[in-house]
């Protein structure tokens, strides 16, 4: 939960704008530089527009020491979307 925030807080009280995004071929280190340049811990990567997974900074350490950290694409780490969320939504 965002710190400091309620559970009937809205989703686009919390939401980072604007939205960063990668797309499933993009390159580990590609994602890693774009989430350090903008200061965010978590990227969502999207094909034609939708969601379809979603990259974490913990997620480049369960990677440490594999190719796929290097030399991979980002849809050798990711994780599976949890659901939709609308910017209503609130965070519980």
């Amino acid at each position: 939960m965002a710190r400091g925030k309620t559970l009937d807080t809205k989703v686009s009280d919390v939401m980072s704008s604007p939205l960063f995004t990668s797309s499933p071929d993009a390159s580990v280190k590609e994602a890693a530089r774009k989430m350090f340049k903008n200061r965010i811990r978590r990227l969502p990567v999207l094909k034609e527009h939708k969601l379809v997974g979603i990259i974490v900074v913990s997620d480049f350490a369960r990677h440490l020491g594999r190719k796929t950290l290097t030399e991979g694409i980002l849809e050798a780490i990711w994780r599976q979307p949890l659901g939709k969320l609308t910017e209503n939504n609130t965070i519980n």
